[in-house]
Order: C-alpha cells, then sequence, then structure tokens
C-alpha cells in the first residue's frame, strides 16, 4: 500500500512538471512584447539620415510575428527566438517612395534584419548581429 502511495506522488509529480509551460531564458522576457527603436546600423547612426523615419522592430510571442517601420515603409514578418538565437522569415512591406537616402538605408535595414542570427542585451541596448558579422543593427527600448 506504501508503495502505491509513493509511485502516485511520483506519477503526479512527473505529470505537473510535463504540464509547466517552459521558463523563458533570463532577457527574453524583456525582448519580446515591446517596440525597440533603431539607434545605429553597422556604426551609422539613424539620425544622420534625412527624411527617415526611425525604423522599429516589435516582436510579437503570441503572433510568432515581428513588425515595425523600415524608415519610410511598415514591414512584418514571421521569427523564431531561441535563446541566443534569433532570426526571421520572408519580410514582406509596404512600397512607398522616399528620399533616396532614406530608401537605401531601409533596405540595408531590411537586408541586415533578413540575415540576423543572433541577439544580446547588452546595457539596455538590443543588439543583432548576422552569422558572418558582416552587419549589427543597436535598438533601444521605447
Amino acid at each position: 500500500m506504501r508503495l502505491l502511495q509513493i509511485v502516485t506522488v511520483l506519477g503526479l509529480l512527473i505529470l505537473q512538471g510535463g504540464c509547466q509551460k517552459p521558463s523563458v531564458p533570463e532577457g527574453q522576457q524583456n525582448l519580446e512584447g515591446r517596440t525597440w527603436q533603431l539607434v545605429e546600423l553597422d556604426g551609422r547612426a539613424v539620425d544622420e539620415i534625412p527624411g527617415l523615419r526611425v525604423p522599429t522592430l516589435l516582436l510579437d510571442e503570441q503572433a510568432g510575428q515581428a513588425a515595425g517601420i523600415s524608415g519610410v515603409n511598415r514591414y512584418t514578418t514571421g521569427y523564431t527566438l531561441e535563446e541566443s538565437s534569433l532570426t526571421f522569415g520572408e519580410i514582406a512591406s509596404t512600397r512607398m517612395a522616399g528620399p533616396p537616402e532614406a530608401m537605401e538605408f531601409e533596405q540595408a535595414f531590411l537586408n541586415a534584419l533578413q540575415e540576423t542570427t543572433a541577439w544580446t542585451l547588452r546595457e539596455g541596448l538590443l543588439e543583432l548581429s548576422t552569422r558572418k558579422g558582416e552587419s549589427t543593427l543597436r535598438f533601444r527600448a521605447e
């Protein structure tokens, strides 16, 4: 009888553990559900570009979608976030025209976002980087 009680309790503990939502890695809970404003792309400050709206990034955990302003247009894409890895799916965007320099910056932003493979939170800044380390996007939370 005592053995049956022990087995039952152990079984319930195992079931309870299997039903719990996996814990979110530290820092990741601060990444999703907030709007991030681009501060710089590859060392170039956003405020240097005439006619450019500040690019933004919002990761919606529930929908698995990322969206924001890309500088001139708005964009949306799926994303996958696992520990320090962050990748984006195919990006869809509106097609408004803007000043040439703003359009060039916007395209560089979207290309860097598309090639992103990793993220870190450092000193209040979200840093996205590519596998080859060719591009770095730095964002500040709104």
